[in-house]
């Protein structure tokens, strides 16, 4: 079997042999886990990590990829805390508007509710997609006369597709004079019924401002929250090292692991890879692990010169321009599909901050180009 790192989640299998980790886990407390998927039967099994400073610089550069820009972070703020006390936003649209990965933009929303700046009041969908499994005039035999009116004045806002009619909510609230969650009601229990397929669409996350800052106030709130952001990345990046010490460790690696997770443990397990071929127990520098690390060639180097000089809209800052050479999608650069472009990932095997520093060496900025 071949899975990700979400592999057992939902399965009770008891019997499984052996895990092998294919890439570096990217922490150990995944490890840990992962593994322990293993020999639930009490039985011996094999775990494995096939692991190289090639996947680590991989894992490496999606962490700092993830950190956001101070200027998208600062613009961002700066938006949610213009809007009417209750507001929602799609994170999707406000990924791609801002250039901020997905999981970032959830990110940033927690930390502005931890600050108590604003408030969740929960997710809502704008529209509804579906396809009815029954004529309409069925449909509506089965109700009354008030009833019946509401759901042919909710079904005349419909809008007919190849396969689906659409159905847009504040549209369906203004022509039936209903609120929006019984227009939902209605829809769910028409699926319910099997009169219809349903999905929903246009999902947008709702919230209340709870505290706006003064002007003085955001800059300081904008700086307190990228240091969040780099504390975050700095802390992955120690969790990532900290997988590199177990895989370098000479000594008792299953005590090592047991240690990490607070039980101390004297004796050595006696069946882990060292204990088995009698190594002393001894750490090895993990400095070793990256005595081959590559570096930046004079090709390479012209090669991003002659991408840069392209002038594309999507690659104006070096943090950009970093997450690009080094083959993280960004939402800007997916929508224009520079990953199809032949230099997308090109620096991968080097480390983002060896890319970055590069970049700002080079110093070619959108206004360099024109």
């Amino acid at each position: 079997m071949v899975a990700t790192i979400a592999f057992g989640m939902g399965i009770d299998k008891a019997d499984i042999r052996s895990v092998y980790h294919y890439n570096l886990p990217k922490s150990l407390e995944n490890y840990a886990q992962e593994i322990g998927r293993a020999g639930r039967d009490l039985k011996q099994a094999v775990c494995e990590i096939l692991g190289s400073s090639k996947d680590l610089t991989v894992l490496e550069n999606f962490v700092y990829g993830d950190t956001p820009e101070p200027e998208a972070l600062n613009d961002l703020l700066s938006a949610i805390l213009r809007e009417e006390e209750r507001f929602s936003l799609s994170v999707y649209e406000t990924s791609s508007m801002y250039d901020i990965r997905l999981l970032v933009v959830n990110t940033l929303l927690t930390y502005l509710e931890l600050e108590k700046i604003i408030e969740s009041t929960g997710p809502f969908y704008t529209s509804y997609k579906f396809t009815p499994h029954r004529p309409s005039q069925e449909i509506l035999g089965r109700f009354d006369a008030e009833r019946a009116g509401f759901l042919r004045s909710m079904f005349s806002c419909a809008r007919k597709g190849q396969k689906w009619f659409a159905l847009d909510l504040d549209e369906a609230v203004e022509k039936t004079a209903s609120s929006r969650e019984r227009v939902v009601a209605a829809l769910n229990y028409l699926e319910e019924q099997g009169d219809l397929e349903l999905q929903a669409a246009g999902l947008r996350r709702g919230f209340r401002i709870v505290k706006r800052p003064g002007t003085g106030e955001i800059e300081t709130l904008a700086a307190r929250l990228l240091d969040r952001f780099q504390a975050r990345e700095k802390n992955d990046i120690k969790r990532l090292g900290q997988v590199i010490s177990l895989v370098c460790y000479k000594g008792c690696q299953t005590k090592y692991l047991l240690n990490y997770f607070g039980e101390q443990h004297s004796e050595n397990c006696g069946h882990c890879e060292n204990c088995l071929s009698g190594k002393d127990d001894d750490p090895v520098a993990a400095e070793m692990f990256f005595s081959n690390a590559p570096t930046i060639t004079d090709d390479l180097r012209n090669r991003v010169r002659a991408v840069l000089a392209e002038g594309h809209e999507s690659l104006t800052s070096p943090r950009q321009q970093a997450r690009f050479f080094c083959g993280i999608r960004s939402p800007k650069a997916s929508r224009a599909k520079l990953h199809q472009h032949a230099a997308f990932g090109i620096l991968k095997h080097i480390s983002f901050p060896e890319v970055l520093s590069c970049l700002d060496n080079l110093g070619l900025s959108r206004s360099d180009l024109e």
